[in-house]
């Protein structure tokens, strides 16, 4: 591995962030914040949606609906407790299951390149193999971590305390910047550049919350025992060095970190969401996300033969329009529909 890699990382991102910024400025389709809350001229602008799965010129009454998705989404993470960064394990819990899967199933690597005094940490991960780059970086800003350098001593418990403490974060792919990044502009824990633009096109119903680069990196973030020895160094560089210039990881660094990832059980790279109680909300039919139980068909069918019993026609045909609906959102993938539909059609 060249020594230069991680400044040839970060220079590639800064290289893509400033065309990405003139591209930005450049976009002429925007539907900005004083639009969304009525002052939009339909005739001039002729901006379109998909709200509602086509594509079409938007109406006075979407604008209402958006507006209305947007105090949904900030009431929701309100209610999180979320007032200023997200935790680890909330971007798991709050991200759709067909980008989990994706995470699980085509990003195998996540390595640490730079950290510093400020609490960032910047990540690479792999691309999927259908990508046109071979990779992607993923910036995470532990905003506790001042509070963790103070710490008399450097424990399990403390790096526990840090890992599921709250963060802002970002990536440079695209599911980030047209999905994502609005919704975490919105809920205060974006760490890249702020994104006022509705994703009218892409994401207008504002489902899911982070791209599959992202949910690797919670997933490390919460369980790789190589990440907690990375913030065991990490600290101790910062206790012996006030100042709060990056340092990029050696070339040696980067090695054994990887080796030791590699020696991880599956367990500690799986990309699964706990369940997250937070107080009751009221959500219209079509904002509920399917339950646990609903995306575990085969689970379920092998409850049912376990218990000498066999789910009605009726039953079947409404799991299956409980899989349609989900699958219509996002909130599952198509290969998990095809693989559910299979089961039950046996």
């Amino acid at each position: 591995m060249p020594r230069s890699l991680v400044k040839t990382l970060i220079n590639e991102y800064a290289q893509h962030s400033k065309a990405e910024v003139e591209q930005r400025n450049n976009a002429k389709g925007i539907l900005n914040p004083d639009e969304v809350a009525g002052d939009y001229d339909a005739a001039l602008r002729q901006l379109t949606t998909t709200i509602d799965g086509q594509h079409r010129a938007i109406t006075y009454e979407d604008l209402r609906r958006f507006k209305h998705k947007i105090a949904h989404i900030k009431g929701k993470l309100t209610k999180a407790g979320h007032k200023g960064g997200i935790t680890a394990r909330h971007v798991l819990s709050f991200s759709l299951p067909a980008d989990r899967e994706r995470a699980q199933d085509e990003i195998k690597t996540a390595l640490p390149l730079r950290k510093d005094g400020n609490g960032l940490v910047v990540f690479s991960t792999n691309a999927s193999a259908h990508s046109d780059v071979s990779h992607h970086l993923v910036h995470v800003r532990f905003l506790d971590f001042g509070s963790v350098l103070a710490a008399r001593r450097v424990d399990d418990k403390l790096i526990k305390t840090l890992t599921s403490s709250r963060i802002k974060f970002d990536c440079d792919c695209g599911r980030h910047r047209f999905w994502f990044r609005f919704i975490a502009s919105a809920g205060g824990f974006n760490e890249g550049r702020a994104e006022s633009g509705f994703p009218k096109i892409r994401n207008p119903n504002l489902k899911g919350l982070a791209c599959k680069h992202v949910l690797r990196v919670m997933t490390v973030v919460t369980q790789s025992p190589s990440f907690k020895a990375f913030i065991k160094q990490w600290i101790a560089a910062y206790r012996d060095d006030v100042s709060p210039q990056y340092k990029d990881q050696t070339n040696k660094d980067l090695k054994a970190f990887a080796q030791s990832f590699k020696q991880e059980t599956w367990q500690q790279h799986r990309v699964a969401a706990k369940a997250i109680k937070t107080p009751a909300t009221k959500s219209k039919k079509s904002d509920v996300q399917p339950t646990a139980k609903q995306l575990k068909p085969i689970a379920i069918q092998k409850k049912a033969e376990a218990l000498g019993q066999r789910l009605s026609s009726q039953a079947k045909q409404k799991y299956i329009r409980d899989l349609q609906a989900a699958l219509k959102i996002g909130a599952i993938s198509q290969t998990t529909f095809d693989l559910a539909v299979k089961q039950y059609a046996q």
